[in-house]
């Protein structure tokens, strides 16, 4: 079971809307109608309940959709869509995705897969998956994506 496998922000896959918010406060708001928070993949059984403002990541602002299990209403994805700062140099753009892979590798090891502009992590019970779309070494966008990993999805 994920239940209580910990993930982004010090949250436990597992834990009920209210659960969710007690820790985040005021943080996490109630998402907006639109496409962009809700999942891609229309046959997966989780719905965005909430959604946080991310500035916290050097270099990057944007948002993380949290993702509860349709039927059970317990937390089960967490989403960054992540953009770097308008305001800075490419240079240092590039350097603020490779400090945020440096990050996740100290925090999660290293990862299982490194494919392109790919990378995934497994650890405790989770996938952490990190999509970019890159320019010239420069990010346009970082998606990363927390799940319970197959093994652990009984929520």
């Amino acid at each position: 079971s994920a239940q209580g496998v910990p993930t982004w922000g010090g949250l436990r896959f597992g834990m009920t809307v209210a659960q969710v918010r007690s820790v985040l406060g005021t943080r996490m708001v109630k998402p907006s109608p639109g496409s962009e928070h809700q999942p891609a993949d229309q046959t997966a059984h989780d719905i965005f309940l909430g959604v946080v403002r991310e500035t916290s990541i050097k270099g990057f602002e944007g948002d993380v959709n949290l993702g509860f299990d349709e039927d059970s209403k317990k937390l089960s994805l967490v989403t960054l869509m992540l953009f770097p700062q308008k305001n800075i140099s490419d240079q240092e753009k590039a350097n603020a995705y490779s400090r945020l892979r440096d990050d996740l590798v100290k925090k999660y090891g290293p990862p299982v897969s490194v494919r392109e502009n790919t990378t995934i992590f497994r650890s405790g019970g989770q996938s952490v998956d990190v999509f970019a779309t890159l320019a010239n070494d420069v990010p346009l966008s970082v998606h990363i994506a927390y799940e319970p990993t197959n093994a652990a999805k009984g929520i």
